[in-house]
């Protein structure tokens, strides 16, 4: 197998961005799964979505969802679903949605609060 030297490679990307190839960015998160059917493949609670993420929730599959910017909860049975930027577009399935208190991305840490923010997500159980 032969190297690319890095000069090759710069001739190689540059003569395709012409061609419209350009790197893939992940689309900033939307909305997050608040609970799910464990029916439902593909997709497990705390899981960001994306807009245009599109969901098959089956006949009697349900899933709840919180959208970031509008605070609007949903909770969805049956269909497919296809995530917006406010809301799902939901067919062949109902949807129950409902406001609810938050901030719609206005929250601002100062620089000493976010020294001493700090996370933890553990998917899975202990083994």
């Amino acid at each position: 197998m032969s190297r690319i030297t890095g000069f090759a490679l710069l001739a190689l990307l540059a003569a395709s961005d012409p061609l419209g190839v350009r790197p893939a960015y992940a689309a900033p998160p939307v909305a997050l799964v608040e609970d799910v059917d464990p029916q439902v493949s593909g997709i497990a609670v705390m899981d960001y979505l994306e807009r245009g993420r599109r969901l098959d929730l089956g006949s009697v599959g349900w899933i709840e969802i919180d959208y970031f910017s509008s605070c609007l909860h949903e909770r969805i049975v049956g269909g497919s679903i296809t995530v917006g930027a406010e809301r799902s577009d939901v067919s062949g399935g109902s949807v129950e949605r409902r406001q609810v208190e938050c901030d719609a991305g206005k929250i601002a840490l100062t620089e000493p609060q976010a020294e001493r923010a700090a996370g933890f997500v553990q998917r899975g159980g202990l083994n």
